[in-house]
């Protein structure tokens, strides 16, 4: 199974462009697809795929990469045939059309890099792969459109374990004059757990830029240093709470470093990393957190007081009674679930302290009940109107 290097030159010319294509297409061949397999057996259809995303129009691309996350990285796993594509991927970096096409392929690439599977060797040899494209990848760091500098950040992330990687990084962060792009960069470098002394320095260097920088760099410092995190990193998480709406929607914008669950959701869960220290500010912020925002905040603040392995000592039986004190009175909370489930859930039900909160726990209840008939009422009193 011969496979060759892929090192992107860009066509200049049409007859250059017609002859990087036909190499291209040539070069497939040379790989014996028929041996490899992917999420859906043989990987015969891989080469017909990339073919035609170096010359589909926009409608067939979105359509063949669809096909190729689900084959070839299906549910963020590789397999076989997955290193052996990923030159091919790199090269239409520079063959394919449109700036669209580049921003997604370099989003795929970033997922093969991040890919899992139950053999190392498969994991390890993608990984490799989507390596070999590092200059290609940081190319695209210096300028163009936005969304395929993001998404260059993106892949590059997925590569910090090496440390030529990060001080790409740490360039793009200090040259780049985007907020979106430094922001970026931020996230990926609460991956990097090599060279972390003097990442986690730049990280703390960046918490005085844009709320969208500052607010990514926190949440990777907390990644990289837990309950050792700055007080300057919490501060800034804590402020973000609630977000302001401009930063909350740049924030959803951005390649997809973390889970699709929304700023504040990422926030509450970097909080919890750092542990009791932030339990009094964000008790402050779930009173102003409406929806799934405020359930959010109320499992963060669940999980940092419960400590079911120890006796709890004065000042953490008080935090305790804060922090349930608060997931009661968190009317949004009571939209999701029952905040009674929740503190089950983390072992309250049975304490003293629940059996002491229960009557405003069913206060809530009947208030909600009521609330439920007024607004049943008003609906059929409605209905008789007209």
């Amino acid at each position: 199974m011969a496979r060759e290097k892929t090192e992107a030159k860009k066509p200049t010319t049409k007859r250059n462009y017609a002859a990087a294509l036909r190499d291209f297409s040539e070069r497939l061949d040379h790989v014996a697809w028929e041996q490899l397999e992917h999420a859906y057996g043989k990987a015969n259809d891989v080469p017909t795929l990339l073919r035609a995303l170096a010359t589909g129009n926009r409608d067939d691309q979105e359509e063949i990469l669809f096909e190729l996350y689900s084959n070839v990285l299906h549910q963020g796993t590789v397999y076989g045939a997955s290193p052996h594509a990923v030159p091919f991927v790199i090269e239409l970096l520079d063959i394919g059309k449109g700036w669209r096409l580049r921003a997604e392929l370099l989003e795929y690439l970033g997922h093969l890099a991040r890919g899992t599977s139950t053999d190392p060797v498969i994991q390890r040899k993608t990984r490799r792969a989507v390596a070999q494209g590092i200059e290609s990848y940081s190319r695209f760091l210096d300028g163009g459109r936005t969304e395929v500098r993001r998404a260059a950040v993106f892949v590059l992330g997925g590569l910090v374990a090496r440390p030529p990687v990060v001080r790409i990084l740490w360039r793009a962060l200090s040259t780049s004059r985007n907020v979106g792009v430094r922001a970026c960069v931020a996230l990926a470098l609460g991956a990097a757990t090599t060279l972390k002394k003097q990442n986690a320095k730049v990280l703390t260097d960046v918490l005085a830029d844009a709320p969208l920088v500052r607010i990514a760099a926190a949440m990777s410092l907390t990644g990289l240093l837990g309950a050792a995190s700055p007080a300057s990193a919490v501060g800034t998480l804590l402020g973000s709470l609630p977000p302001v709406e401009k930063t909350s929607s740049d924030f959803d914008a951005l390649p997809p470093f973390w889970p699709d669950i929304g700023l504040v959701a990422c926030v509450c869960e970097c909080l919890g990393r750092v542990g009791p220290g932030s339990a009094p500010r964000l008790i402050e912020a779930l009173s102003s957190l409406e929806g799934l925002d405020a359930v959010h905040a109320a499992y963060t603040l669940a999980e940092i007081a419960y400590k079911p392995e120890k006796s709890l000592g004065r000042e953490e039986v008080a935090q305790r009674d804060a922090v349930l004190a608060a997931i009661v009175a968190s009317t949004p909370t009571w939209g999701s679930r029952s905040p009674l489930e929740l503190l089950q859930q983390y072992g309250y039900g049975a304490s003293a302290l629940s059996q002491r909160l229960a009557p405003a726990l069913e206060a809530k209840k009947a208030a909600k009940k009521k609330a439920a008939k007024k607004k049943a009422a008003k609906k059929k009193a409605a209905k008789k109107k007209a």
